[in-house]
């Protein structure tokens, strides 16, 4: 890969090239500074500043981390950016941080526009909130930003707004409060009969009146009581302060949980029920005079969990096999926790578990553990591991900053399903080997790819492979490309949500990968590494596998800070067999395969053929164009683009450099493809050589 620093001028380029940037400044500490040119609506291009204070001329920081372009850059918009009227920002005590795109940022940037993808979306939110129309009806009410969180309140959140569906009666439920060293609350409703007596404290749930709407967003940071009534009451929940009084009198209680409901215009994104809520610690501090809450007393805004009940819980087996190998595994999720688990009850038994994520109540669903709240995934699984006698140490690291001793091993297993991650893994100049693990189309498939000891092929050449395969394999192109997977969401935030498809379907394909790692891992890995295909069922009971062949690769080396170029083996062979086949005549074709811009590497996957009005005479090849537009299209559809044009590659049979032909046609194709990264190969009796 590049330096930081080459990637980051990269991205200025890429701004410097946009239509809607004006102005792009020099690049200070790792960031740059652009003025995006925004066209407002009637009157307000003229005034040059809409009602809410959008600006026709916006600047935008972009800040870099380390780790890019395998992670996003963050965006700020400028500090006194208009930020409690408008949804889709980030929270943030002092930035304004716009959400720009429904996902995750740094996996957009993988893809083939790369820096353009982040910069026309900004574009895109720029012209919406000129237009007061972030906020998508049709989509769903994007919940209420809260820019300070001090903790977290488990709850039957369903059940709270069925409750409410019909009805506006405020009711309690006792709750066991935390007050953590931090000044943080922890706080969870208790049903059981045999807590009550337990529990010190108790929810208040509150709900707009039936038939009002709240049809207004806007940042509520809620510090004391004062704020917390004045927000009840401009919200339609009517007498708070009486009922509140009222508990208070009849419980004492020094800590309080409420919960604010307000019915909202439209159901919530992604929601069937058009009822918000939020949950708030109050530290109750006492009118002595008349025993009432002092307005004053402090409120902290607490981050809502769905509570889950043991319904949705499913426990995996396996068979004990004994293995020495140390196994660094990445990520601890739904599908990683279970190939974990498989592998540990096989009897392997020392692991490097690496994961920076923390378990939350929605995890249930689909986690091979249970109940962990709050505990980072990589340590709930060590704990799980060492209830059964493994060995395991555990990383809580953002796997792109993890040190080189981190992830050493004898084998890294890689069930993240991030692009970055994958392609963090293909740049690392060692010689553990990777498996490679994900699941696509509502988990009705699973991917399985494994490097060979050697690391050639490298998982990045098995995926270019899966790509070329897509050209031919309809189910596989369909599911890679077009499953149009359903969400939910699992918290507050644009980001929070969580793709939904069956525990049974994930347990299915991760037993599989978990049998094939595990023959692996007792045995040895395939010499030219392996492609595992796995198809659930229509009626959900059992999975086929099928292969798909691999081959090695030879590598065309980087030269003056070119990509460095990689060629199956079976394209190698290929060019061979035309040339001889031609001989003495030169021929040849044209080049497809993949471009990685971040890993700098070109990978020849297969070949077109040459055209029928190509010529060929034993001192000269000119490549012809009937049909050869068109083939590539074809190829570009089929595989959304992922496979494409690279250049073109002919004979020598005799053998020699290029020529001057040679240098000056590849001059011509460069500037035919405006500088995309472009290769010309070829062929002779002593191996393949660049132009």
């Amino acid at each position: 890969m590049g330096s930081n620093l080459d990637f980051i001028k990269k991205a200025q380029q890429y701004a410097k090239a946009h239509p809607s940037i004006i102005e792009v400044s020099t690049i200070t500490q790792n960031s740059f500074t652009v003025i995006y040119r925004i066209y407002l609506p009637g009157k307000y291009d003229i005034i040059g500043e809409t009602e809410l204070g959008i600006k026709k001329e916006e600047p935008v920081k972009f800040v870099f981390p380390e780790e890019f372009p395998l992670k996003a850059p963050e965006i700020n918009l400028r500090d006194d950016f208009n930020r409690d009227y408008f949804p889709h920002i980030n929270p943030s005590k002092e930035k304004v941080i716009p959400c720009i795109y429904d996902g995750d940022l740094s996996e957009l940037l993988q893809q083939p526009n790369w820096f353009d993808n982040i910069l026309n979306q900004m574009v895109d939110w720029f012209d919406k909130a000129s237009q007061e129309s972030l906020m998508n009806y049709e989509q769903g009410w994007e919940i209420m930003r809260q820019d300070d969180f001090n903790g977290f309140h488990i709850d039957n959140i369903d059940l709270v707004k069925n409750k409410f569906k019909n009805d506006s009666t405020p009711f309690y439920k006792t709750a066991k409060v935390v007050h953590s060293k931090d000044n943080r609350y922890y706080s969870c409703v208790t049903t059981a009969e045999s807590m009550r007596s337990d529990s010190d404290s108790y929810v208040l749930y509150f709900a707009s009146e039936l038939g009002s709407t709240q049809n207004h967003y806007f940042v509520h940071n809620i510090t004391n009581f004062a704020d917390l009534r004045h927000l009840a009451e401009r919200s339609n929940i009517i007498n708070f302060a009486n009922v509140m009084n009222t508990n208070y009198k009849k419980q004492k209680k020094k800590i309080i949980i409420v919960s604010l409901n307000f019915r909202r215009p439209c159901n919530l994104i992604d929601s069937d029920t058009n009822i918000e809520t939020f949950f708030y610690a109050l530290e109750i501090k006492e009118q002595k005079r008349n025993e009432k809450i002092h307005q004053k007393s402090i409120v902290y805004m607490l981050s809502s969990l769905d509570y889950a009940d043991y319904n949705k819980y499913r426990k995996l087996s396996g068979t004990i096999i004994t293995s020495e190998k140390c196994i660094v595994q990445l990520g601890l999720g739904s599908l990683g926790s279970k190939v974990n688990l498989h592998l540990a009850r096989n009897g392997n038994k020392n692991f490097k578990l690496i994961d920076n994520d923390v378990f939350l109540t929605h995890n249930n669903a689909r986690h091979a553990l249970m109940g962990g709240f709050f505990t980072n995934k990589a340590e709930f699984q060590k704990l799980a591991l060492s209830s059964m006698s493994i060995s395991a140490n555990h990383i809580p690291k953002d796997i792109l900053k993890c040190k080189n001793t981190d992830i050493n091993g004898d084998l890294i297993i890689d069930c993240t399903a991030k692009i970055s991650v994958r392609n963090y893994l293909a740049s690392k100049q060692n010689n553990i080997p990777v498996i490679h693990t994900a699941l696509y189309n509502k988990s009705r498939m699973g991917l399985l790819l494994s490097e060979s000891q050697g690391r050639n092929p490298r998982i990045d050449d098995l995926v270019c492979s899966v790509y070329q395969n897509c050209i031919q394999d309809d189910f596989l192109r369909e599911s890679l490309f077009n499953e149009q997977n359903a969400r939910t969401s699992i918290g507050g935030g644009c980001s929070s949500y969580t793709t939904i498809c069956s525990d049974s379907r994930i347990s299915l394909l991760a037993a599989g990968m978990s049998s094939k790692i595990q023959y692996y891992i007792s045995n040895t890995l395939p010499e030219t590494g392996e492609i595992n295909i796995g198809i659930v069922s229509d009626d959900d009971m059992s999975v086929k596998w099928k292969k798909i062949s691999s081959c090695k690769v030879k590598i065309l080396p980087s030269v003056d800070n070119e990509y460095e170029v990689r060629l199956f083996d079976s394209v190698v062979m290929q060019m061979e067999a035309i040339s001889k086949e031609n001989t003495p005549n030169e021929y040849g074709g044209v080049l497809i395969g993949n471009i990685s811009l971040v890993n700098k590497t070109i990978t020849v996957t297969s070949l077109i053929e040459a055209p029928d009005d190509s010529e060929s005479t034993p001192v000269y090849f000119k490549l012809g164009k009937n049909g050869l537009k068109s083939k590539v299209k074809t190829i570009e559809k089929k595989t959304n683009g992922l496979i494409t044009y690279l250049g073109t590659w002919h004979s020598h049979p005799k053998g020699g450099s290029a020529s001057s032909i040679d240098k000056n046609t590849k001059i011509k194709i460069l500037i035919l493809r405006d500088y995309e990264p472009t290769i010309c190969l070829i062929w002779t009796p002593n191996g393949i050589i660049r132009v």
